[in-house]
């Protein structure tokens, strides 16, 4: 009787539901689909969204190409298409609908499509939505959806030997491959599955984003962009545009509201007349006392919600809804002294310091990304003082929610458009693709306040004016050209291409970069972010920046160019929008990959997991400058982090130190695509490396910066705050058992959103009689009892100091959410690491334990830990040799 009443009020909500929204119609049709390769007679279950890989992960008819060096057993996978299909059932009602068409937001990427053998669409172009007009074809009752995948690789030659010109490409892993021809530049399809230096080479097929059978009568709202006007704190002003399709002239009414916190707003009703076909309409808003969108760190970022409704003909046709934060954003390019110009954005009147990364896409295949994972690696950002990411050319324009949570979260988006590192082809059908590709993700992400700027392109520019040129015979600057050719051995020394395709080359470049990318801003970003055509550059139309760095922004690598670490201080510029030095995960993710015969540091499955160009030589290399040598394998992977620290700290506080100067630092890299390793500070999985740690400490508002450069000791305080601030700078150099062999204190004032010098001496003077092997400066900025930010400095290496061996006591607490660890030691310890085969997190991690201070971390874990005492393991550095 309980499941009769059940069914009989599922019943009724389901009549109340069509009859209250009878003019729209959506359905998702990601249920139910099975795939077969072309050619073989048997068809496997597959998953909606998904690609070929996963589906034969699936069904265990490949092995996971991220354990071990799988990833060369499954290179046949894109030299071969594959077919998708499922049944779908239509119903009188469905029938009855004027309009009937099939939504695919993501094929990837060569597609046909066919409904009941009917071939309706062709697809070419993997970051574009489809639309397709089912209703010729849909007949009443089980109908059948087919998608066939051409090979990617087949019709990548195919683009290829259309395009007819061997144009000079940059870095992926396809100059490694000599089978097969270099074919990513020549389609629309993500960059990085075709191999980079932190990635694998798998190049996937398939529906990579929903599917939706959608139906509507007489008008429907196919975008709401929200434009603002002028933003005050009185008021703002903005409009409200709708896209509206109809199959006829009428009379309708647009009703808008706006929400925040649940309080809802309703603007006055619009009578507007729909002509046939798409019609755009405005409705004004203004917003008393309007709360004001802030990136991270400056202030709270409210997200309103705007809604729309069509009424027409006495009933609703159709509702659409959007949010967006109110803000004014510009990157401001002032002209300077030195003929160069500044490069810095401006929030609501507020100059910025970006603090931030680059992200890549979150895995190798990305439909298998959970919402989970997007939550917390964003949440991992924003908690280590992010507020901004690089959304790199290289991959995808990310999911609705990758932004959503930006939005809410304060972090800013450089937005590359997805183009890194090639020439692509020159003919109309290619560059019609890419207008539509940008027409459909501009109009999507508009909206998203924490979208800050559009981007060209990843590196594009800089390998043309310094590499492609020479390649070309065009004049180049010969010290960028020598550099870069020496850093990048398989450009080809050739100076005699044909006039001919040296003109192509040139028009294609100008006419994607400069013609169709800010055409396509202009006509659909309402809001009119500021276009930088490509990553780094030294100005709008200027070249690269590796030998004239006061312009524009820059990408930095020491490892690259052969430079020790102390040359971050001598390259300046106003922007680093790239820079990093690369390290192996944590130990816990090398052992899911590896066998223990791999575990030794040159094995050849620890070498198919780093894809950076000698990157295993670079590591030994730099390892040795800076570190004793490990003395087993745990060891080096957990000091090849530390290295990777060493650098990052140095120049992620340099640059905060150099502000106004310098106004951004974005590190290479956030996040991985598999298990493998990189410059990024969380690995695949979001387990946080070092670097995260310490990139929490070196973003932080308030920062102190012991620093020794050319003779000359200074400690630097930098404050990203908005007011100005009192306190107290306290500095001792104790020696590692505590003794203070040097202290002072001052009072300092931190002038608001600034960096000075609050102290400096001759460093010779500072040191006089120190053994510096054996000593550490502390600088703390002190309010009252407060630490409002506390850092060390080493006067030598870290192999050249002489720690002493001695136990790490501890105090462990249960909590509600785990426990608290309290640690102290006579003597310091560098680089503590907590570690334990259960899973757990750590507020901290890899910190330096000062003697005879407590430090007190936090356990969170997921459920209570048996014997959580000997499973917790606590490290130094001195226990590595």
């Amino acid at each position: 009787m309980k499941t009769k009443r059940i069914v009989w009020l599922t019943a009724i909500w389901l009549v109340m539901t069509q009859l209250s929204f009878s003019e729209q119609w959506v359905q998702d049709l990601n249920k139910g689909w099975t795939f077969h390769k072309v050619g073989s007679a048997k068809w496997y279950n597959a998953k909606v969204p998904g690609c070929v890989h996963t589906d034969l992960m699936d069904n265990k008819l490949i092995p996971d190409p991220f354990y071990r060096d799988n990833e060369t057993k499954v290179q046949w996978v894109d030299k071969n298409s594959w077919e998708y299909k499922t049944d779908f059932t239509a119903d009188e009602a469905l029938m009855k609908m004027e309009r009937i068409i099939l939504d695919f937001k993501g094929l990837d990427t060569y597609a046909d499509i066919f409904v009941n053998d009917r071939l309706l669409k062709s697809t070419d172009n993997m970051f574009c939505e489809w639309e397709v007009d089912i209703k010729p074809v849909l007949k009443s009752g089980e109908n059948t959806l087919r998608i066939l995948f051409h090979s990617p690789v087949a019709m990548g030659i195919l683009s290829r030997d259309k395009f007819n010109l061997e144009a000079p490409n940059g870095y992926n892993l396809e100059f490694l491959n000599n089978d097969w021809p270099n074919v990513g530049p020549y389609m629309r399809k993500a960059s990085y599955m075709f191999g980079w230096d932190w990635g694998p080479k798998l190049t996937t097929s398939g529906i990579w984003r929903p599917v939706y059978l959608k139906a509507w009568n007489t008008a429907r709202i196919n975008s709401l962009s929200i434009v603002q006007k002028e933003i005050t704190a009185k008021k703002a002003k903005a409009s409200a545009v709708f896209s509206i399709e109809s199959s006829e002239s009428m009379d309708a009414t647009l009703n808008v509201d706006y929400s925040l916190n649940g309080s809802k707003i309703s603007v006055k009703p619009v009578p507007v007349n729909l002509n046939k076909g798409i019609n755009e309409v405005s409705v004004d808003i203004e917003i008393a006392k309007p709360a004001i969108w802030w990136p991270n760190g400056l202030g709270a970022h409210p997200v309103y919600s705007f809604t729309g409704s069509l009424k027409g003909q006495e009933k609703e046709l159709d509702r659409i809804s959007t949010k967006t934060g109110l803000r004014t954003v510009k990157l401001v390019q002032k002209p300077e002294s030195d003929g160069g110009s500044t490069f810095y954005f401006e929030v609501n009147g507020v100059p910025v310091f970006a603090k931030g990364a680059n992200y890549i896409p979150s895995d190798i295949f990305p439909s298998r990304v959970t919402d989970d994972h997007y939550r917390e690696m964003l949440k991992l950002a924003a908690d280590a003082n992010m507020n901004m990411l690089r959304v790199w050319g290289g991959g995808i324009y990310e999911s609705d929610l990758f932004y959503d949570l930006c939005d809410e979260l304060g972090l800013m988006v450089w937005q590359d458009f997805a183009f890194a590192i090639y020439h692509m082809p020159d003919y109309k059908e290619f560059y019609e693709s890419i207008q539509k590709e940008l027409g459909d993700n501009i109009t999507r992400l508009r909206n998203h306040p924490s979208i800050v700027l559009w981007c060209g392109n990843n590196e594009t520019d800089l390998l043309w004016n310094v590499l492609f040129k020479r390649y070309f015979g065009i004049p180049y600057d010969e010290a960028e050209g020598k550099l870069l050719e020496s850093l990048i051995p398989f450009l080809p020394a050739v100076d005699s291409i044909n006039p001919v395709s040296k003109q192509r080359v040139l028009k294609e470049y100008d006419t994607v970069f400069y013609s169709i990318i800010p055409e396509a801003i202009q006509k659909y970003d309402y809001n009119a972010r500021d276009y930088w055509p490509s990553s780094p550059m030294g100005g709008y139309r200027k070249p690269g920046t590796m030998t004239k760095p006061y312009s524009g922004d820059m990408h930095y690598y020491v490892a690259v160019i052969n430079k020790p670490f102390s040359d971050y201080f001598e390259m300046q510029s106003h922007f680093f929008s790239e820079h990093g030095f690369h390290a192996w995960p944590d130990k816990k993710t090398v052992y899911e990959f590896t066998s223990v015969s791999d575990r030794s540091e040159n094995s050849a499955v620890m070498k198919s997991h780093i894809k950076a160009a000698n990157g295993s030589t670079l590591i030994r290399k730099y390892m040795d400058m800076y570190y004793k040598s490990p003395k087993n394998f745990d060891s080096y992977l957990y000091v090849s982090q530390l290295l990777q620290v060493h650098c990052m700290k140095m120049a992620l506080e340099l640059h905060r130190s150099r502000m106004p100067f310098t106004m951004g630092t974005l590190y290479w890299q956030l996040n991985d695509v598999w298990p493998v390793a990189s410059w990024a500070s969380l690995d695949f999985q979001n387990n946080p490396k070092a670097l995260h740690y310490f990139v929490k400490k070196a973003f932080s508002p308030v920062i102190v910066v012991p620093s020794d450069y050319k003779g000359q000791f200074t400690v630097t305080g930098v404050s990203d705050k908005l007011q100005d601030i009192n306190a107290t700078l306290q500095m001792k150099i104790m020696d590692f058992s505590g003794k203070v062999l040097w202290s002072k204190e001052s009072p300092v004032k931190l002038k608001a959103n600034s960096s000075q010098v609050v102290y400096e001496s001759k460093t010779t003077e500072l040191i006089k009689n120190i053994d510096t092997t054996k000593a550490v400066f502390v600088a703390k900025l002190m309010q009252g009892k407060q630490v409002l930010a506390a850092n060390e400095f080493y006067f030598s290496e870290p192999k050249d100091l002489s720690f002493t061996k001695a136990d790490i006591s501890r105090q462990v607490v249960e909590t509600a959410t785990g426990y608290t660890v309290t640690l102290t030691s006579t003597v310091l310890q560098k680089n503590v690491c907590l570690s334990s085969d259960e899973d757990i997190k750590f507020s901290d991690n890899y910190f330096d334990l000062l003697p005879g201070e407590k430090v007190t971390i936090q356990c969170t874990t997921s459920g209570k830990i048996e014997n959580f005492n000997d499973k917790l393991k606590v490290i130094s550095l001195v226990d590595t040799y």
